[in-house]
């Protein structure tokens, strides 16, 4: 009896540490950001997303205005991290990272920035969505 109420709250134990994890899940976020390289200064967008198991990322992506005009665009980089599963970056080093990178021209940066567009990316084959804040 001892043995089967040991591995009764063994059992319960991992349920509620997977539960953590997945309720703790970091969101998708978007931005542009600047990288000075040799004196010149780049504006790229970078958007990053978790998922607790490896996916692949596609290349692909959608950015939709306000008012339902869209243009597709394709990413530079897409990349996964795998988890580093160390506490002091609890949750994100449990999860793969996703970072998708795209050099833009300031001018559009600036255009960007102003209008606030969703961007659609796809990873590991589902389509997702985030808007520009």
């Amino acid at each position: 009896m001892n043995a089967k109420r040991l591995a009764i709250i063994f059992l319960i134990f991992i349920l509620v540490c997977i539960g953590v994890v997945l309720a703790l899940k970091p969101s998708p976020s978007i931005e542009l950001k600047d990288e000075s390289v040799l004196g010149q200064t780049t504006t790229q967008v970078v958007l990053e997303d978790w998922t607790i198991l490896s996916a692949t990322g596609g290349y692909e992506s959608k950015i939709t205005l306000d008012n339902g005009k869209s243009v597709d665009a394709k990413w530079l980089i897409v990349e996964d991290v795998p988890p580093a599963y160390r506490l002091d970056m609890f949750p994100h080093s449990f999860y793969h990272h996703h970072i998708y990178v795209a050099p833009v021209q300031p001018s559009v940066a600036k255009v960007l920035s102003e209008v606030n567009p969703t961007v659609t990316y796809y990873l590991g084959g589902q389509e997702k969505q985030i808007k520009f804040k």
